[in-house]
């Protein structure tokens, strides 16, 4: 019996101590590729972070975002909670035929922040200036049939009047929910990504179209492409459940002569077209629109109708930028996140007729970090 207790001390001494010493041995990465984020880096100890716990609690994330076999640790337990009938993991609901839905309980206090920052910027612009702010729901308010039974899903309607409400009167905001909710049984949502798909996306620049009074190009001025049909998102590579269907990406390309060239002004970056198709190949896949997120891209079009489109966005937008660009003679494509100039000392330069916000409605009801 006291061997065995010996033993037992031995063993828990191991498992507590080999998880630590491998950490330490294993090179600290700065992203990764499987989640498609920024891991936690080591915090800074000062006496304030220490007294304050912010040293503990910025510890704790880099500990878990830095836990050597992560990725294999969370597969281990998908799998361990989904044989014991769990409907949730990590955030992301296991919901019907294959789809992955974002468990999403309200906005926070990031709204007020972003809607306040967004009226402010809006004031401080031109008034003859047309304005448009589009926000794309989750795939849990168009799907949610596709959600477990008794999953809490809150209606998004009440946040788009809440929203609607709060904003400057001559901030134009179409009603994107009930319009995607009309196309739910088609393939616009990825079943493993939070984006819409370019489907989606084609529904949504329709939308804005009716809203600006112009005519929106027909599916069939399109030739559809499919240029992988191996796409996980990021949804799962929050679940890493083996056993899911990959999505596919369509491209969207016009039947009419047209050419786009793309500028990077802050980046040693070029990109022929609206594709990087070397983004096929990795993990981010959906970056194959535009290579990814920039602070600032300019698009200019062979279109010549002298309109100037200054677009502030976060992702979502990327796959709705091919069909806006078929209706501007240039494009400026802003990640106000990355963005470290005036915005509005930079829309004074350029010759902008129209401004468009895109966001998707979890990051702009929970990142505060979106609209500075």
């Amino acid at each position: 019996m006291h061997k065995y207790k010996i033993l037992t001390i031995i063993v828990f001494c191991i498992a507590l101590v080999l998880p630590a010493c491998m950490q330490l041995l294993t090179p600290v990465q700065a992203f990764s590729p499987f989640e498609n984020r920024m891991l936690a880096q080591f915090p800074a100890l000062t006496v304030n972070s220490l007294s304050s716990g912010r040293f503990m609690q910025n510890f704790e994330r880099f500990f878990a975002d830095q836990f050597p076999g992560r990725n294999m640790f969370m597969a281990v337990k998908t799998r361990v909670e989904r044989a014991l009938g769990k409907q949730e993991s990590n955030g992301i609901y296991f919901g019907k035929d294959g789809f992955l839905l974002a468990k999403y309980l309200g906005p926070e206090a990031a709204l007020r922040h972003n809607l306040e920052k967004l009226n402010g910027l809006v004031q401080r612009l031109p008034s003859s200036l047309r304005l448009y702010f589009l926000l794309a729901p989750t795939s849990a308010a168009v799907h949610a049939d596709k959600l477990p039974p008794r999953a809490p899903n809150l209606d998004q309607a009440l946040i788009y009047q809440q929203i609607e409400q709060s904003l400057a009167d001559h901030v134009a905001f179409p009603d994107l929910l009930k319009h995607l909710q009309a196309h739910a049984e088609e393939y616009i949502y990825y079943k493993t990504d939070h984006h819409w798909t370019s489907l989606g996306a084609y529904y949504a620049y329709q939308m804005v179209m009716d809203w600006k009074g112009e005519t929106a190009y027909g599916m069939d001025d399109f030739v559809h492409e499919q240029v992988t049909e191996d796409f996980y998102g990021s949804y799962y590579y929050r679940v890493l459940d083996q056993r899911l269907e990959p999505d596919s990406i369509t491209l969207w390309h016009p039947r009419f002569p047209v050419a786009y060239a793309l500028a990077f002004p802050y980046e040693d970056y070029q990109l022929e077209g609206l594709y990087d198709r070397g983004k096929l190949v990795g993990n981010d896949k959906y970056a194959v629109w535009l290579g990814g997120n920039h602070s600032l891209a300019i698009l200019t079009t062979q279109v010549q109708n002298g309109k100037e489109l200054l677009l502030l966005k976060d992702s979502y937008a990327n796959c709705l930028i091919p069909f806006l660009a078929n209706h501007y003679e240039t494009i400026h494509i802003v990640d106000l996140r990355h963005f470290g100039g005036d915005i509005v000392q930079y829309a004074s330069q350029h010759s902008i007729s129209d401004v468009m916000f895109v966001y998707g409605l979890a990051s702009f009801t929970t990142d505060p970090s979106l609209i500075r």
